[in-house]
């Protein structure tokens, strides 16, 4: 019997801990998240203010050269001259740079570079296949369907002997299978899926301390909780000193329990002041 409560104990540890670990590692990548969705919206709303400042100010050019070509003196007419051009320009480099050719007097556009580059990288990677003695027969060989395979008689050998190494290397051996988990690990991981409220000695959804959000962090807190509080009101009910014992049950929280920062540590030293107050 108590080799069993020994092992339903170390499983449950076990649980905890890969509880913990992926409870870390969920809140690592939420973290994370959170860090690159303000980095994104950030740069959006950069990106945005910059857009409409450069989108702005050569519509505003024109308006105010027109409104002074029309209703203005010399003064504004002249001035309009400037401001009407250099609206127009400044909407036609903005259209060309929206469309990705931003056009450089004497200069390539960035289309042409970017197609001339293409180009290149076509050539040079053909003329590597060319010198190798291979050919994109092979490949696109390999890229059919068993089924285009066979309609053009040409079976992909390679590809299936490729694929059953590979399937047999996924394969685990015989010391890599897992063993059957135990009914207490399975409980544990049934109880650790559940998503019902944890059940404590007391409304876990007043809990206002830390230790009290410890042990309503976890099934298995929550369970050792309900238990050692089962286990204390019997030891009182046989105690013949109930006031020492509220003492001794006082001073092991303060000194034991509440110094406890993780789950696993909770759990441990609950199980042991279980296990007294039963042996009393």
């Amino acid at each position: 019997m108590q080799e069993w409560v020994r092992q339903r104990e170390r499983d449950e540890l076990r649980q905890l801990q890969i509880q913990q670990i992926r409870r870390k590692e969920w809140r690592a990548q939420e973290a994370q998240n959170s860090k690159d969705a303000g980095d994104m919206a950030l740069l959006l709303g950069v990106g945005a203010l910059f857009l409409l400042a450069v989108v702005c100010l050569p519509l505003f050019l024109l308006f105010v050269g027109v409104k002074w070509l029309t209703k203005g003196g010399w003064i504004k007419r002249v001035f309009s001259l400037i401001f009407i051009p250099t609206g127009v320009f400044g909407l036609i480099y903005i259209y060309w740079f929206a469309y990705g050719c931003v056009y450089i007097p004497g200069t390539p556009t960035i289309r042409y570079v970017a197609a001339e580059a293409l180009q290149r990288t076509f050539h040079v990677s053909n003329g590597d296949a060319a010198k190798g003695g291979t050919s994109v027969e092979p490949v696109q060989l390999q890229r059919m369907t068993p089924t285009a395979a066979v309609s053009t008689g040409q079976a992909p050998r390679s590809t299936e002997a490729s694929s059953s190494r590979e399937s047999a290397k996924a394969l685990p051996s015989p010391e890599m299978q897992p063993t059957p988990a135990s009914p207490v690990a399975r409980a544990a991981s049934d109880d650790a899926a559940n998503v019902a409220p944890i059940a404590a000695s007391f409304d876990c959804a007043k809990a206002s301390s830390p230790i009290e959000h410890l042990i309503c962090s976890t099934p298995a807190t929550g369970d050792a909780d309900r238990r050692l509080a089962a286990a204390y009101s019997a030891a009182r009910a046989k105690s013949s000193d109930p006031a020492a014992l509220r003492a001794d049950q006082r001073n092991w929280m303060n000194s034991e329990r509440d110094a406890c920062s993780d789950a696993v540590c909770l759990l441990t030293v609950t199980e042991a002041r279980i296990q007294k107050l039963s042996a009393m």
